[in-house]
């Protein structure tokens, strides 16, 4: 009798401990970053000249500009590219704003509020195109069920405690009855 109960325990005890979640998927990891104006005149320690501190100033005011529009609510996501005119000809600094709005977001105002956000930071004569996007409605997936290798692990580990707890309830008995005499 003990032998089969120990098979028993031993095959729940293993069923269970191999029953685990299956690993999440892996990605190819992160998409290699493209040379933008970021990563060409970014680095402050480069030898100043005229094109890169243009360059690092749009860059900075277009960083401004998105630290902007990340605090409305109706925005979710911004990526704004800024383009100030040459120092030598006289035009008018151009900025291009991609905003991803909430999904009940109100479409209607979201581009007068990075036009109005893009003016303050750039100044009024901006010419400021505006490209809304909507985010997609949040995928809701049922719940999985239960996968049947872990119920049956812990179906055994429930019948091992009771097996347990059965033979300590009779072995404290024989105790007791051992004590009496």
């Amino acid at each position: 009798m003990h032998r089969p109960v120990r098979i028993l325990a031993l095959a729940s005890l293993w069923l269970a401990l191999a029953c685990e979640a299956p690993a999440a998927p892996r990605g190819p990891g992160p998409a290699p970053r493209r040379a933008d104006k970021a990563a060409l005149f970014g680095d402050p320690s480069l030898v100043p000249t005229r094109e890169g501190e243009q360059a690092r100033r749009e860059i900075a005011l277009a960083q401004e500009i998105e630290r902007a529009l990340a605090v409305l609510p109706s925005v979710v996501e911004a990526r704004v590219d800024v383009e100030l005119p040459p120092r030598a000809t006289r035009g008018r600094p151009r900025v291009l704003a991609v905003v991803r709005g909430a999904v009940d977001a109100d479409e209607s105002s979201l581009p007068a509020r990075v036009l109005t956000v893009a003016h303050a930071v750039v100044g009024p004569e901006a010419a400021v195109e505006v490209m809304v996007e909507r985010s997609p409605a949040p995928d809701r997936r049922p719940e999985e069920p239960l996968p049947w290798a872990l119920g049956l692990g812990v179906l055994g580990l429930g019948f091992f405690a009771g097996v347990l707890l059965e033979r300590t309830r009779k072995l404290r008995g024989a105790l007791i009855v051992r004590a009496r005499r």
